[in-house]
């Protein structure tokens, strides 16, 4: 048996799928958490973590604490990566009522950061800068 500690979190959470008798599918484990199989997928695939919530149906589905904590310890380290910058969009606009609203996400690295994973300190220069940070559940992404 392999040492999930020593995995990065996508490998992880493939492994412990695959040992788990009842949600060794990505179409099962989908089913139960209602997280979309193709978001489970990025997940593995190390495209993105998830946010806590998600982190937390998985990890209940799957029965690891170890992957909950590496999980955690990924997350945490992505919201206080010292590379964070935090990039607003003034000029948008709403898809369901048409009017100017200002968005926000953070680049790590390159890569787009959702609000989610955003520390105390990039929501409090987010809300600053008028941003409305809400959770919200999507049509499209779910």
């Amino acid at each position: 048996m392999k040492n999930v500690y020593e995995m990065k979190f996508g490998d992880a959470m493939m492994y412990v799928r695959k040992k788990c008798k009842g949600c060794s599918s990505r179409s099962i484990l989908a089913v139960r958490t209602r997280i979309s199989s193709w978001q489970i997928e990025s997940f593995e695939k190390g495209e993105r973590l998830p946010t806590l919530k998600e982190l937390a149906l998985i990890c209940d589905e799957l029965g690891s604490p170890q992957l909950k904590e590496i999980g955690e310890r990924e997350i945490e380290y992505k919201r206080t990566h010292p590379d964070v910058k935090i990039c607003f969009a003034d000029n948008t606009t709403c898809w369901k009522c048409g009017q100017k609203m200002c968005s926000v996400y953070g680049l790590i690295d390159g890569s787009p950061m959702s609000p989610d994973f955003f520390n105390d300190s990039m929501l409090k220069i987010s809300r600053e800068k008028g941003v409305l940070l809400e959770e919200r559940v999507s049509g499209v992404t779910g």
